[in-house]
């Protein structure tokens, strides 16, 4: 046998000996780690919000994300209310959430540690079990937190109906802002031949408007326009809106100033009832539905873009924001809208500590930025982003 080919041989077969070895031993380190990862990675379990909603579903992963890469001992699983619930991703899951959270209220057991519960949610769990104060038993209260105090706009603090809203505890942090606008379609405005003020409209301006409205539908019995459209039926904010302007300040210093204002905003608004602008109002099976070519104006909070880029984008991208109307002579000195807590902690949650680490952790400068930037709403956090940052974007 020649020499060569048996130390060839003996070499190969070292060879494929040494890698097995290293085979082996790869094998055996890498399920120690998954052991130890299994054993030592706490799994923290957040019940999101804004699922298909653009840049604000991007925020809340990027957020999961950071954390967990600065905290590799925790790994965050995040679900949807439609998961949870086992619904469509189509489906409105708001009452289905409600419920199964007034199971877990019952039962005393979260699956969640960290959840969706904004104020309607908390109101309607409220109303579900008949304790308004339910969260004062079974959620987590930041209030006294130096992280909530520092890193909050001072009127999440002074302004008493944030915290009370949830019956007096803080039960996280308030990410979300909402403008109450109105939306005018670009595609009415052709159609009546008229340019609505984005900025500085008084009610003198609405009352033109109206009337432009009205004449076109005298003429155009087949092609009536909708002057304003409220498909949440709420008109309270519009109204309120007024009378702030009617003030010249966010509140009435005593009811004989509230009065006069109230009676100065109806007066004021009393030169639209020629023009009926309450006629031909359109039906709406839900307010996430746009019908762009049949109403001036929409009257919704400034979140509902997100919906109808969904619904209908060609309809969305002719409609734009614009300022309710003021008193004639008069600038309202704030604008109506409110600041929102969106996710909470269960006192009983598996990892109660994470959670409420994981909470300090959103309420920085850096989400407020991203939040500010993304949504282009406002936010409770404090932030650096000017809203004049966005310039002529609308």
């Amino acid at each position: 046998m020649n020499l060569n080919f048996i130390k060839i041989s003996f070499l190969l077969l070292f060879i494929s000996m040494a890698f097995q070895h290293c085979s082996e031993n790869k094998s055996q380190i890498l399920s120690n780690r998954e052991k130890t990862n299994s054993t030592t990675k706490v799994k923290l379990k957040w019940l999101g919000h804004w699922y298909s909603l653009g840049k604000k579903e991007v925020l809340l992963r990027e957020m999961a994300r950071e954390f967990s890469l600065l905290h590799q001992d925790i790994e965050i699983e995040l679900e949807f209310p439609h998961q949870m619930t086992g619904l469509n991703p189509t489906d409105n899951p708001y009452q289905q959430t409600i419920d199964t959270v007034v199971k877990m209220i019952q039962k005393n057991q979260w699956p969640y540690d960290i959840m969706l519960c904004d104020v309607y949610r908390y109101n309607a769990i409220g109303s579900a079990i008949n304790n308004p104060d339910w969260g004062k038993d079974y959620l987590v209260d930041f209030k006294n937190e130096d992280w909530f105090k520092t890193s909050h706009k001072e009127e999440i603090i002074s302004i008493p109906r944030y915290i009370e809203a949830f019956g007096n505890i803080a039960t996280g942090v308030y990410i979300e802002g909402v403008w109450n606008l109105l939306y005018v379609s670009s595609e009415v405005e052709s159609k009546l031949g008229i340019k609505i003020k984005s900025y500085n409209m008084n009610i003198s301006d609405l009352t033109e408007y109206a009337k432009a409205v009205f004449d076109y539908n005298k003429t155009h019995s087949n092609d009536t326009i909708t002057f304003i459209s409220f498909p949440r039926k709420d008109k309270t904010p519009f109204f309120y809106q007024i009378v702030i302007s009617a003030l010249q300040k966010d509140s009435a210093a005593n009811l004989e100033e509230a009065i006069q204002a109230i009676t100065l905003t109806y007066r004021s608004i009393e030169k639209l009832a020629p023009y009926k602008p309450f006629s031909n109002e359109i039906n709406y099976n839900n307010d996430k539905v746009l019908n762009h070519k049949k109403a001036l104006f929409v009257f919704n909070p400034s979140w509902i873009n997100l919906y109808w880029i969904k619904s209908n984008p060609k309809g969305e991208s002719q409609m734009r924001p614009c300022e309710i109307p003021s008193i004639d002579n008069h600038i309202a000195t704030t604008y109506s809208g409110r600041y929102s807590s969106i996710f909470v902690v269960p006192k009983n949650a598996r990892n109660r500590k994470e959670a409420e680490m994981f909470m300090k952790f959103i309420s920085s400068e850096e989400t407020a930025d991203k939040w500010v930037k993304y949504s282009k709403y406002p936010t409770g956090l404090k932030n650096k982003i000017s809203y004049s940052d966005f310039g002529n974007d609308n």
